[in-house]
């Protein structure tokens, strides 16, 4: 079992002190991070959405400063996928199904021009 969120943040507050900066961590990942689910998300880049779509579980990195991750697979140890509060959650895996928050179906596609990990929406 996962190390609660809140456990977390006490550990870095004792382990860090006074330079111990919460301000990147999202509110919309602890969630996620505790209950392990997958999840589907939209980056945004200057104000709008990149078009593909990344799946995977919320990590969260170490140090004084941490950050939410998004980890593509269950046995990553790291990512380059930074969770910031821009980062849109369209949907969460429910069985085999990941379901956007109106309870349809989000339909995911590969396509020639993503990259690893990368899905689009199927039209």
């Amino acid at each position: 079992m996962r190390e609660s969120f809140a456990r977390i943040l006490e550990r870095k507050r004792r382990e860090y002190g006074e330079k111990f900066d919460p301000s990147d961590l999202a509110s919309q990942f602890p969630r996620y991070y505790e209950s392990d689910e997958r999840i589907a998300v939209r980056f945004w880049h200057q104000g709008k959405p990149i078009p593909e779509i990344w799946t995977g579980t919320v990590g969260i990195t170490g140090g004084w400063r941490p950050s939410f991750l998004l980890m593509l697979r269950n046995d990553s140890s790291g990512s380059p996928h930074l969770l910031d509060a821009s980062t849109e959650i369209v949907a969460v895996l429910i069985g085999k199904y990941y379901r956007k928050p109106d309870g349809q179906i989000l339909h995911l596609r590969r396509s020639p021009e993503t990259s690893f990990g990368a899905w689009r929406e199927k039209a």
